[in-house]
């Protein structure tokens, strides 16, 4: 290991460089939003709200080989909630602690080479013992820029493979360490730790698979003298054969107690994800790979269209022309390495580093290439190519300038890359350009544009992957949704029960049947579907929200409660389930536990303009009006739109006695909502306190047009009618809103229809009085 003793002004500077290259590659990436896997791993995963329940992390899905990273997840919602600030930081974190340990794996190799006197090694070991500490850190600079990495930094869910990659090297340095040191105590300190990394790596991802193979490598090609009459480095060849049969015996026995099937694993057919219509098996599989390793050779060199969901065929047979190429590309690179090996085995050490740590790839799975990969295989090529270049380029400046140019480019490309990571729509445009016959970009797209409810453009893209695709479940489901939300329930419906037919284990689909059921009024069956939908996801907290919706509805008040309840424990940011859970309290009369619930609603989403509208009832409930006209302006600063808020806030005015402000907010409710009857009830209410009857009657008259069944607006426009003298009229919109069950007082009648009488006395003489008629 390296002391901060060996620390000079100059490579101090080169950190310090290093450290502002990473920082200007990746500054436009921390706010990126969450994409793909990352939903399903982080943002709805239940499982990680309560950092403790080890055991329910431990089984997510399956993926005990995940339990640490799974367990960094955790901790970020302990901490940031799903901010995704911070899960990028601690990814960015993790990439500059991978920097920091790959640059002292490029030392260590350099130093043990150098120790190493062989005579088939034609480089000049002079040249390199001076220019090991430049050839390390261009090395360590082109890992770092490289845009191949975005995948494994940016992509959140893939710091499994960024903190393998740590665990990975991390644990090759400390067997280095182990190997190269005299002293017992500090041997042991380095094999224990060796074995701390190693055992972390396992829990991350499986990669660490390749690990004793590496060491293997590493202790043929420079730690085992090539000839006895050479000074033997501590340990021997007994006790190193000994280390590693335990190593090997360790690798094999960890995959066994993940519960790993290897004949259902090598054997069993699979669909892939990777291309629509292929069926995986173990020899096309393998195939595929051929052409999968010359594309990530191809990807370090040339590193564009970068994909985050490649439509990669897979290979049918040996003589397909792309196959046979990919094979033959594959044997010349072998070819490569052995020539490699008699002039610079610390070259051919990074190649072979590459084809080591891609056979993990070669055991069968659904994606048959992903570009997180190459964040562990680029390790071994940075190095080889830094190489490459100082052997053909003779002059160290021109070197050097050649590597910085092609490190500056690379830090460009990644701070590109970075910008199509930001949402999800620009990351599965990226897509649909670099794989337009597939189907899921098309379906994540309209996913995307629905989420912000752009449906119109969100049902183009869905319809597009259900073209290439009719048997998309998924994308069913989403069109179903958006069909949902238009009223067009027939067709969502249709959509809904094919999603169920394709795949009747899906819960989504019967949650959003349910909801369609809901929206039908057809509340049995919709209680049915949420069950469905409950008894086959029971940690979905969309299924017990939509069930607490209904149950609401039919006033069920302890059950829905206790679906809100299960809603926030499994997702303790659901604003507006504690919205619904305070007005649920609110009608059982427990006004402390209602505003407990609005104050979190609120908190956790200060734009919830229906939580400060609630709480601002609340509020006017308690006659703390200045507390509700506050909760109602931040109601409508968050919903301008929202015309209940300002009319309940010109009510307020109204009870203060504020009538100018009053008519302010009645204004802007009937502006949004021009059949807003209860306002025009309440304005005209107003003008007649400030005594403009006229502006009165209009009111209560339009009020009337919009609802002739309105019994409060005839007896409001009667007494405007009283106040002016009309006194018939008065009358007849009196008895109107009796008749209409209007409560209106026997001695206003009795009033009017005096009043009434005496106008006709006067004007008609001897006709015979009008009688009221009875009610």
């Amino acid at each position: 290991m390296h002391s901060f003793q060996d620390l000079t002004p100059k490579k101090i500077l080169c950190a310090l460089l290093l450290l502002l290259v990473i920082i200007l590659a990746y500054s436009n990436s921390f706010h990126a939003s969450f994409q793909f896997d990352d939903f399903d791993y982080i943002a709805k995963n239940s499982t990680l709200r309560n950092i403790s329940d080890f055991r329910s992390i431990w089984g997510f899905l399956s993926h005990p080989s995940r339990f640490l990273g799974f367990m960094t997840f955790a901790l970020n919602y302990r901490i940031h909630k799903l901010n995704v600030f911070g899960y990028h930081l601690t990814n960015f974190f993790i990439h500059l602690l991978s920097v920091w340990q790959v640059y002292i794996f490029y030392q260590h190799l350099i130093n043990l080479y150098l120790k190493r006197q062989d005579e088939h090694d034609s480089i000049r070991k002079k040249r390199l013992r001076e220019d090991r500490f430049v050839i390390a850190y261009l090395g360590v600079f082109l890992f770092a820029a490289h845009p191949i990495q975005t995948q494994a930094v940016t992509y959140i869910t893939q710091r499994f493979a960024s903190m393998a990659t740590l665990f990975y090297i991390s644990a090759v340095n400390m067997y280095i360490c182990h190997r190269m040191t005299v002293a017992f105590k500090k041997k042991v300190f380095f094999l224990l730790l060796f074995v701390c990394f190693s055992v972390c790596g396992m829990l991350t991802k499986e990669i660490l698979i390749t690990v004793p193979i590496i060491i293997v490598l590493i202790e043929y090609l420079f730690i085992l003298p090539a000839q006895d009459s050479q000074p033997r480095l501590p340990g021997n060849k007994a006790w190193l054969i000994f280390l590693l049969t335990i190593l090997i015996l360790l690798m094999a026995i960890v995959p066994s107690l993940y519960g790993f099937k290897f004949q259902n694993i090598l054997l069993a057919p699979r669909v892939s994800s990777s291309h629509m219509g292929d069926i995986l098996t173990l020899d096309k599989y393998l195939l595929t790979q051929a052409r999968v390793f010359m594309t990530f050779l191809r990807l370090f060199i040339y590193p564009v269209s970068l994909n985050l969901d490649y439509d990669f065929p897979m290979s049918h047979h040996l003589f397909e022309w792309k196959t046979f190429l990919s094979l033959l590309g594959v044997l010349l690179f072998l070819t490569a390495i052995r020539r490699v090996y008699t002039r610079n085995r610390l070259m051919a050490f990074g190649l072979l580093w590459f084809v080591i740590t891609f056979l993990p790839n070669l055991v069968p799975r659904r994606h048959v290439i992903f570009e997180h990969k190459m964040y562990l295989l680029s390790i071994g090529l940075c190095l080889s190519f830094v190489l490459g270049v100082f052997h053909f380029i003779s002059s160290k400046k021109a070197s050097v300038f050649c590597l910085a140019v092609i490190i500056s480019m690379m830090g460009i490309l990644t701070f590109q890359r970075n910008m199509v990571w930001h949402t999800e729509i620009s990351l599965w445009k990226d897509v649909i350009k670099k794989s337009p016959k597939k189907a899921r970009p098309y379906m994540n797209l309209g996913k995307a544009y629905l989420k912000q409810n752009r449906l119109d453009s969100g049902m183009f893209y869905l319809n597009h992957s259900i073209k290439i695709y009719p048997f998309f479940h998924k994308a069913l489901i989403n069109r179903g949704i958006i069909y949902t939300k238009r009223g067009f329930f027939p067709l969502a419906l249709s959509d809904f029960n094919k999603a169920i037919r394709l795949n009747p284990g899906v819960s989504s689909a019967y949650n959003n049947r349910g909801v369609l059921y809901y929206k039908m009024g057809n509340f049995d069956q919709s209680l049915s579907d949420l069950n469905q939908a409950n008894s086959r996801n029971p940690n979905d907290p969309e299924v017990y929200y939509n069930r607490a919706i209904l149950y609401q509805s039919q006033k069920k008040y302890s059950l829905a409660l206790e679906d809100y309840s299960e809603t926030v424990r499994l997702k303790e940011d659901y604003a507006q389930a504690y919205n619904n859970r305070g007005n649920i309290y609110r009608a059982l009369l427990r006004e402390d536990l209602a505003l407990k619930d609005y104050n979190y609603s609120v908190g956790l989403d200060g734009d919830n303009a229906r939580a400060y509208y609630n709480r601002g009832n609340l509020f006017y409930h308690q006659k703390l009006y200045q507390n509700a006209i506050a909760d109602f302006d931040r109601a409508v600063l968050a919903d301008h739109h929202f015309e209940k808020a300002f009319y309940n806030k010109g009510n307020l005015h109204l009870e203060m006695k504020e009538f100018d402000l009053a008519l302010q907010s009645y204004n802007r409710a009937i502006t949004l909502n021009s059949r807003y009857i209860k306002a025009y009830v309440n304005r005209g209410t107003v003008y007649f306190k400030k005594k403009d009857y006229d502006q009165a009657l209009r009111d209560f008259s339009t009020a009337i047009q919009l609802d002739k069944r309105y019994a409060a607006a005839f007896y409001n426009r009667s007494v405007v009618w009283d106040k002016k003298g009309e006194g018939p009229k008065a009358l007849r919109d009196a008895l109107q809103a009796r008749a209409l069950g209007f409560r209106v007082k026997q001695s206003y009648i009795d009033r009017l229809n005096q009043t009434k009488n005496a106008s006709l006395i006067k004007s008609v003489g001897s006709q015979r009085l009008w009688q009221m008629p009875k009610c």
